[in-house]
C-alpha cells in the first residue's frame, strides 16, 4: 500500500531532476554513456541476427539475461563467495596492519636513533615513542611467530612475505645484540615490558647510550620502513590495481587464521556436511578452558560477506562470548574461503544441521547459535529443527524478498524471488523454534529496512495468524485497529504533520519577506492539504517550492493562533514519539511508509509492546531506569496526549483559521485512536511480556536462587486472561542503537548477558 502523502517514484524522479540541475556536466556524460553502451547493444545484437536470425537472438538474450540474473542474485546475496570480495578483504586488512605495524616501526627508529645519538633532538623520543616501540616489539615477535607456523604448514608462499619475515628475524636479532651499556640487557628483553612501569626510564632518557653500534639496526628499521609503505603508503594508480590483486604480505585469510588460533588457542577443523561438503571450522575456547572443553558452546553464523578469519577485528562477539566462558564454533559459508561447494539458503541450512551435530558428538550439551545479519537464515532454522538450547537473532531479517523490496523495489523483489526459488522464512522458523530466544534490532538499521526485520516479521504473522484463528473459532476477530480505523488514524497523523508544515513555512515566508511582528496577515493554501502528495516533507527534502496562493482560502494567524500553533507543534512531536518495539511512530511518515508501514507499527505494539528509553542517567545511576514497563509507557503518553489536545482545543476556541480547525479534529481523532489501542492493550494482557526489561532481567539476574526457565515461563500464564502471545512464541526483543555492523552499547550487552543466565545456558556458578 502506497502511501497518500508522497509518492516514492514522484521522489525518484524529484532527486534525479535536482542531481541534473546540480551537475549537469556529469549527468550530460552518464547519459552519452548509456547511449553509447545502448547503441553498441543493438549493433552487437544485430549482426548476431545475421547469424542465428532474430528468433535465436531473443532466445540468446533472454537466455543470458537468466544467467546474469542468477549469477547477480547469488552474488548480492553471498558476496562472500566472490574471489574478488576475498581480495578486496584481504587487500584491506593488508592495509590496515601494514599502516598500523609500520608507524610503531617508525617510532621504533626514533628511539633508536635517539639513544644512538644519531638524532639530536632529545625530545623527540617522549615517552609515547617508547610505547610504542614496546608495542612494535610485541607485535613483531607475534607476527614472526604466525609467519613461521605458515611456513611449517607450507603456506608461506610469496615473495614478499619471505622478504618480511626475514627482515623481522633480523629486527629481533640487532635489538637482541644492542644492549645497554654496562647494564647487559638488550633492547629487545628491555622492550618486553611497558617502559612507562619501569624505573629506569627516566635514567635512560636522562642520555644513557647503546653500547654496541647500532649502524645495522637502523639499517633493518629503515628497510621495514620501505616495506610497510609499499603496503600501504601512496603509489601510482597501476601499482595500486597490483597491490589491490597481488599482494598478501599481511591480512591473507591464512595469516589471520593463524593469528586467530594463536590469540585464543583455538583449534582448526574440518566438518563433513550431510551432502559431503567440507566446512571450514575453528572451534574457539572460552577463557581458562582447552579446545577439549565440553561447556556451553556459541555456534556463530557470520554476517553477510563475513570470514571467521577476521572475526577478531570485524565482530565484538568473539570476546564477548569468550570473555564469559563460553566456547565459539566458528565456520566460513560453503563457498566462502576454504569452504566447499557453492553458497545456497537450503546449503547453508543443512551445514547448520551438521555442525550442531557435531557439537553433541562432542559431547557438548549446551549449544546456542547466534546469527547476525543473513546468519540469521541459518539460525533460525537450526533453532526449529536442531537441538539446542537458545537462539539469538542478531538484526536479521523476515525474509529475502522483503529485504530486496523495502532496500530496493517490490518489483525487484518478485523478480528475486522466481530467479532464485528460494525459501527464506526466517518468521516462521522463529515463531516455530521452542527453545529461549532473543531477537535483536535497530529500528535505525541502514542495511535491513525495520519493515523487513524479523522484529517486524513476527509481528505481522503472528497477529495475522492471531485473527485467522479467531476468525475460524469465533466467526469474528479483535484488532488492535481494523484497516479502515488504521487508515483513518494515518490520515489524520499526516493532516496534523502537514498542518505544521504548512504553517511553518507560511511564518519562515514571512519573515523572509521582513515582517516586523508575526502578527500580521499570514497566507496559507488550504488546496494544499487536500493535494497531499505534493506537499514536500522538511525532513526529507531541503528544496521546498511555496503554494500557490488561493484568495478564497487565506486566513489571518492572528496573536492567539499562535499560541494554538506551539500546541500543536508539541502534539506533532509527541505523537511522532510513540513507541512499539523500539521503533518511534515519527519514522513511518519520516520514511513515507504509509497506511503498511503504520499497520505494522500497530502489529509491532501488539505483539513487543512499548520500550521507553531514558536518556537522562549517567554511568554511576542505575541502569534500570532506562527502561519502563509498556503499560506505564503507553498509559502515561496517552494521558499526556489528551492533556496536550484539550489545551490544544481550547486555545482553537474562536479561531478562523481553517489549518487550525482541521488540525483539532485530526488531533482528537488520533488521542481518540490511541485511547482505544490502550483499551486493547489492557484487554489482551499482553503488556510487556515480549520487549526485554534491564530492570526486571537484571534483579532476576542477582537471584540465583530457583528455576529462570520455571519463572520465565510462569509468567506468561499466570493471567487472569490467557495472552494473546506466549513467550515460547515470540522470544524477547531487544531494540538495539548500534546500526547494522556497530557495537553494542554496554547497556545492551548487559541485557543479552543476563539472557544467558535467564535461559539457565549460563550457570550462575560459570560466570
Amino acid at each position: 500500500t502506497q502511501s497518500t502523502w508522497g509518492n516514492g517514484s514522484n521522489m525518484n524522479v524529484m532527486s534525479l531532476v535536482a542531481l541534473a540541475r546540480a551537475k549537469p556536466l556529469r549527468v550530460t556524460i552518464l547519459l552519452a554513456v548509456l547511449c553509447g553502451v545502448l547503441a553498441l547493444f543493438i549493433y552487437i545484437n544485430y549482426l548476431i541476427s545475421e547469424l542465428i536470425t532474430v528468433l535465436g537472438t531473443i532466445l540468446l538474450n533472454v537466455v543470458t539475461f537468466y544467467l546474469v540474473a542468477v549469477f547477480a542474485s547469488r552474488a548480492l546475496t553471498f558476496p562472500g563467495s566472490l574471489w574478488l570480495w576475498k581480495r578486496s578483504m584481504e587487500s584491506f586488512f593488508c592495509r590496515e596492519l601494514g599502516a598500523q605495524l609500520g608507524s610503531r616501526i617508525a617510532e621504533l627508529g626514533v628511539v633508536v636513533e635517539s639513544l644512538t645519538g644519531v638524532q639530536r633532538d632529545t625530545h623527540s623520543a617522549d615517552m609515547a615513542a617508547f610505547i610504542s616501540a614496546h608495542q612494535a616489539r610485541n607485535i613483531v615477535s607475534e607476527l614472526m611467530v604466525n609467519l613461521r607456523k605458515q611456513e611449517d604448514r607450507g603456506t608461506l608462499k610469496t615473495a614478499s612475505q619471505m622478504r618480511l619475515l626475514r627482515e623481522l628475524e633480523s629486527l629481533k636479532s640487532g635489538m637482541e645484540r644492542t644492549v645497554w651499556g654496562d647494564s647487559g640487557e638488550n633492547l629487545w628483553n628491555w622492550f618486553a615490558i611497558n617502559p612507562s612501569s619501569r624505573a629506569d626510564y627516566d635514567f635512560l632518557r636522562g642520555g644513557r647510550r647503546l653500547s654496541a653500534d647500532a649502524t645495522q639496526l637502523l639499517s633493518t628499521i629503515y628497510t621495514l620502513n620501505r616495506i610497510f609503505l609499499d603496503i600501504y603508503g601512496a603509489v601510482s594508480c597501476f601499482k595500486r590495481v597490483w597491490r589491490w590483486l597481488f599482494d598478501k604480505t599481511l591480512g591473507s585469510l591464512d595469516l589471520m587464521r593463524v593469528e586467530l588460533e594463536g590469540r585464543f588457542n583455538a583449534e582448526q577443523q574440518w566438518i563433513r556436511s550431510s551432502d559431503g561438503t567440507m566446512i571450514d571450522c575453528m572451534f574457539v575456547p572460552g577463557v581458562g578452558k582447552t579446545v577439549s572443553d565440553t561447556g556451553p558452546t556459541v555456534l556463530f553464523c557470520n554476517p553477510n560477506a563475513g570470514y571467521y578469519e577476521f572475526i577478531m577485528y570485524q565482530c565484538e562477539w568473539l570476546e564477548f562470548y569468550t570473555s564469559l566462558g563460553i566456547n565459539m564454533m566458528l565456520f566460513n559459508y560453503r563457498g566462502f574461503g576454504r569452504s566447499g561447494g557453492r553458497p545456497s539458503p537450503e546449503g547453508n541450512r543443512r551445514d547448520g544441521e551438521s555442525l550442531v551435530h557435531w557439537l553433541h558428538a562432542r559431547g557438548i550439551d549446551k549449544v546456542a547459535v547466534h546469527g547476525e545479519s543473513i546468519g540469521g537464515l541459518m539460525a533460525t532454522h537450526v533453532a526449529r529443527y536442531a537441538d539446542i538450547h537458545l537462539l539469538i537473532a542478531d538484526r536479521t531479517f523476515c525474509t529475502l524478498e522483503a529485504t530486496a523490496q523495502y532496500m530496493f523495489s517490490p518489483m525487484l523483489a518478485r523478480v528475486f524471488k522466481r530467479i532464485t526459488g528460494w525459501v527464506t522464512n526466517n518468521d516462521s522458523n522463529y515463531i516455530e523454534s521452542r527453545c529461549y530466544k532473543v531477537l535483536t534490532c535497530d529500528p535505525a538499521d541502514e542495511v535491513i529496512a525495520d519493515m523487513a526485520s524479523l522484529k517486524a516479521g513476527v509481528a505481522r504473522k503472528l497477529v495475522s495468524d492471531r485473527l485467522l484463528r479467531e476468525s475460524m473459532s469465533t466467526g469474528s476477530s479483535d484488532a488492535i485497529l481494523n484497516p479502515a480505523q488504521t487508515e483513518s488514524l494515518h490520515e489524520s497523523c499526516v493532516t496534523l504533520i502537514q498542518a505544521c508544515e504548512l504553517l511553518d513555512d507560511a511564518i519562515d515566508k514571512k519573515r523572509a519577506e521582513g515582517a516586523s511582528n508575526l502578527n500580521a496577515e499570514v497566507v496559507i493554501d488550504m488546496t494544499a492539504i487536500a493535494r497531499k502528495g505534493d506537499v514536500k516533507y522538511s525532513a526529507l527534502e531541503s528544496q521546498r517550492t511555496e503554494p500557490e496562493t488561493d484568495s478564497s482560502d487565506t486566513h489571518e494567524l492572528q496573536e492567539e493562533d499562535h499560541i494554538a500553533f506551539d500546541l500543536l507543534k508539541s502534539i506533532r512531536l509527541h505523537v511522532e514519539s510513540a513507541n512499539a518495539g523500539g521503533c518511534p511512530l515519527g519514522r513511518i511518515f519520516h520514511l513515507r511508509l504509509g497506511v503498511e508501514g503504520l499497520h505494522t507499527f500497530l502489529c509491532c505494539l501488539e505483539v513487543w509492546g512499548s520500550y521507553c528509553h531514558e536518556v537522562k542517567y549517567s554511568m554511576q545511576d542505575n541502569p534500570t531506569a532506562a527502561c519502563r514497563h509498556t503499560q506505564s509507557c503507553l498509559g502515561s503518553f496517552r494521558q499526556e496526549l489528551s492533556r496536550k489536545v484539550a489545551e490544544f482545543k481550547a486555545a482553537t476556541v474562536g479561531t478562523a483559521n481553517p489549518t487550525l480547525l482541521q488540525s483539532v479534529r485530526a488531533a482528537l481523532h488520533i488521542e481518540e485512536s490511541f485511547r482505544a489501542i490502550e483499551l486493547f492493550m489492557k484487554k489482551s494482557r499482553q503488556v510487556n511480556s515480549t520487549v526485554s526489561d534491564v530492570e526486571t532481567v537484571v534483579d532476576y539476574s542477582r537471584n540465583p536462587l530457583g528455576s529462570p526457565s520455571a519463572n520465565h515461563l510462569s509468567r506468561s500464564t499466570e493471567r487472569d486472561v490467557e495472552p494473546f502471545y506466549d513467550l515460547k512464541r515470540t522470544g524477547y526483543l531487544i531494540p538495539l542503537n548500534s546500526g547494522h555492523n556497530g557495537n553494542l552499547t554496554a547497556l545492551e550487552r548487559s541485557v543479552v548477558t543476563n539472557h544467558l543466565f535467564r535461559s539457565e545456558f549460563l550457570a550462575f556458578d560459570d560466570e
